[in-house]
């Protein structure tokens, strides 16, 4: 874990941030299993909006090519069990919250999870679900 004592407060339901980043963290303890490592980030902007940016980075076999233009589409999954709801869920709450959610992903060097949340004294960009 990583917490920059620069980073700012955002405005956030709680509870559903808490949702977005159990998704995040839960695939990427799958994606590592026994065999890898888990890192959490959250740090300023480099600009100087005061947003915050949250990574989270997993060192697991990564994200193959051809699923990577889809894994934000509802009920794509490429796990056994999966729904495929949780990536699409988690993009639309940040997306509520008037930030962004990406995935960068190398096939064999992991993924990284980066969200962006807006500063708490900026007027909200809110988004209906």
């Amino acid at each position: 874990r990583h917490y920059a004592p620069e980073a700012d407060t955002v405005m956030a339901d709680p509870d559903r941030l808490r949702q977005v980043f159990l998704n995040l963290l839960l695939n990427g303890d799958d994606a590592v299993g026994n065999q890898g490592q888990l890192a959490l980030a959250i740090e300023p902007a480099p600009d100087t909006t005061g947003d915050s940016i949250v990574r989270i980075r997993d060192s697991g076999p990564g994200i193959p090519l051809a699923a990577q233009q889809r894994i934000f589409e509802p009920f794509f999954t490429t796990k056994s069990g999966g729904t495929g709801l949780g990536l699409s869920h988690a993009r639309r709450l940040v997306k509520l919250h008037g930030g962004t959610l990406s995935v960068r992903s190398r096939p064999g060097r992991g993924t990284t999870a980066v969200l962006r949340l807006p500063h708490a004294g900026d007027t909200p960009r809110r988004t209906p679900i």
